[in-house]
């Protein structure tokens, strides 16, 4: 093999792995969020927005019985997002709140809602 020939494979080689480490770290990744809300929250409304713009919207329905959180893992890049709850209690009274996601996490992205419900 020629010296030019294996300096174009080198190159190139070296332009992959450059190329491929950025894309790598764009990547959508599963990112676990658990939304701890009051015990009188029966519904949750996530959107997720970037730059003003709705990536994601999850809706949530609690069993009477079950625990005053909820839960989900979506695939997001990584970056800086904003997200919009809306709760719902037993009496139909709504509660907002919005909060900044910052993706990736150490472990699950944790939001105490319980002192903005009731």
């Amino acid at each position: 093999m020629s010296t030019r020939r294996r300096i174009a494979t080198l190159v190139a080689l070296l332009g992959v792995f450059v190329v491929g480490g950025k894309l790598v770290h764009a990547w959508p990744r599963e990112t676990p969020i658990i939304y701890e809300v009051g015990p009188n929250i029966g519904e949750l409304d996530a959107d997720i927005l970037e730059e003003g713009e709705a990536v994601l919207s999850a809706r949530f329905q609690r069993a009477t019985e079950s625990r005053p959180r909820f839960t989900h893992e979506p695939k997001l890049r990584p970056g800086r997002y904003q997200l919009h709850v809306t709760m719902r209690d037993g009496d139909d009274s709504t509660f907002e709140e919005v909060r900044t996601l910052v993706v990736p996490t150490e472990g699950p992205a944790r939001f105490d809602l319980a002192p903005v419900s009731p």
